[in-house]
């Protein structure tokens, strides 16, 4: 006959079966609705979860995460978050989302199963880890010639320096594509799907980010990746993973005066070809490791400083090679107090292609954070004032890009006159939030000649004058 349970039956685990991680999130300005969600996945054991969310509280959100080991690997109960948020009454969106996070011996990390090894980026027991912050970076994938012959894809992710990913930007990204001769011919990001038809030769894409903070100074991230699309491998290295290292080995967006502080980063080029099925699979290539540069200026110089950058390890999945990680000592870019430092990687494949990732900036020193005025509640900054810039590029054929800030979550227009007064276009007509905004026009179809762009948000307005060079 069947035997059940007859008493209460109590199941601990013993405090030596778990390892602490004291977490903190970090979240975007402006939020009027923040949230965590905390995903238990019952992999293997049943096909089912459990998530537990947080909500009621402003600014960062601060706590402690107990993992317990795993005794067999056939019922791991990894745990992963994500972080939502509400900006000017707006659907609520996922703002950041980690892989889960596993114990690798006595330590933490977070593993997704993708290069490089998370197993080489571990925080010890009872140690820290901050979400949603320190240097981003973009795994720019690149799709080239997978569609068809001379045909640029892309699909760029970006990534905070745990590798939790970054979903929703508050600051859309802008995207450029260029011909070798520097003319602008889209300012959309290439479908995934069947991409964008180009004649053949050398292009750029260029993408803008100003969606990360150091601390309350809003940054600019730029990527410039070129390739040239008659090589057979048409497509540039990606990053994919950039960390900063503070003397004691743990990830930071700050560093004492004259710390020593180590970047760690990695990269892999990647060519993506069809199985027998059809389906898209990525090929590892060799990366060339020599090309590799590192450089460094103090935030708002021109003065760029080249540092040593050495190969640290192969990233292998069995024996084959799936990147290379790189180590780099920035000890002598914290000789400055109250500054921030900007960073530039430069990184080739063997064809040629080319990645370069700035961030401006990547990181503080030493009084930098008391320096910028931080306000523990806000954690970040936004435009201090409503400014229009003059457009790029100017003279133009047919796309330009029009930047903008305003300080306060306003109804924008955007139009386009001509010297009679004429409106000719409305580009942008919309509730915008707070913050760096770039916008493309296309003048196909326009005649040659002098136009004026007018911002307008709220009750403030500006104008400026273009050439349309065709």
């Amino acid at each position: 006959p069947f035997q059940g349970i007859y008493t209460n039956k109590i199941l601990v685990n013993r405090i030596d079966e778990f390892r602490k991680q004291n977490l903190k999130i970090l979240f975007p300005p402006n939020s009027q609705y923040r949230a965590i969600n905390f995903l238990t996945r019952l992999d293997q054991a049943l096909s089912a979860s459990m998530s537990q969310e947080i909500t009621g509280f402003s600014g960062a959100w601060n706590g402690t995460l107990f993992l317990n080991s795993e005794k067999d690997h056939r019922y791991r109960f990894p745990i992963s978050l994500s972080a939502f948020i509400i900006q000017d009454k707006s659907l609520t969106r996922e703002w950041s989302a980690s892989a889960p996070f596993r114990i690798f011996n006595d330590s933490v990390g977070m593993y997704s199963g993708v290069t490089p090894p998370k197993s080489i980026y571990l925080s010890s027991n009872d140690g820290s880890m901050t979400l949603g912050g320190g240097p981003v970076y973009t795994n720019a994938a690149l799709y080239n010639n997978f569609f068809a012959a001379s045909n640029i894809a892309a699909s760029p992710r970006f990534y905070w320096a745990l590798d939790d990913e970054k979903k929703v930007s508050v600051n859309e990204p802008q995207y450029i594509i260029s011909d070798s001769g520097g003319a602008m011919i889209s300012s959309n990001l290439p479908s995934t799907t069947k991409g964008l038809n180009v004649p053949a030769g050398v292009y750029t894409l260029e993408v803008t980010n100003r969606d990360y903070y150091v601390r309350s100074k809003q940054g600019k991230a730029t990527l410039k990746t070129r390739f040239d699309l008659r090589k057979a491998d048409a497509n540039p290295p990606q990053i994919s993973s950039l960390r900063l290292l503070d003397s004691g080995g743990k990830s930071v967006d700050m560093l004492a005066v004259d710390e020593q502080g180590t970047l760690i980063f990695s990269s892999a080029d990647i060519d993506y070809v069809k199985d027998e099925y059809g389906t898209r699979v990525g090929v590892y290539k060799h990366i060339n490791a020599h090309a590799t540069q590192l450089s460094y200026r103090v935030n708002g110089t021109a003065t760029w400083h080249t540092t040593l950058v050495s190969p640290w390890m192969v990233d292998t999945a069995g024996s084959n090679p799936r990147g290379i990680v790189y180590k780099s000592d920035l000890t002598a870019a914290t000789h400055v107090d109250g500054k921030a430092i900007d960073l530039k990687l430069l990184m080739q494949d063997l064809s040629g292609n080319s990645t370069e990732w700035s961030l401006e900036p990547a990181f503080g020193v030493g009084s930098f954070e008391n320096s910028t005025g931080v306000d523990e509640k806000t954690e970040f900054s936004l435009p201090g004032r409503f400014a229009l810039r003059q457009n790029y590029p100017n003279p133009f054929n047919p796309m330009t890009m029009i930047e903008f800030d305003i300080p306060q979550s306003s109804f924008v227009t955007l139009e386009i006159f001509n010297t009679l007064g004429q409106k000719i276009s409305t580009v942008l007509a919309k509730d915008l939030q707070a913050g760096t905004y770039k916008i493309p026009w296309n003048a196909a179809g326009v005649s040659t000649g002098i136009y004026f762009y007018r911002l307008q948000a709220g009750s403030i307005a500006d104008t400026k004058k273009f050439l349309l060079l065709k």
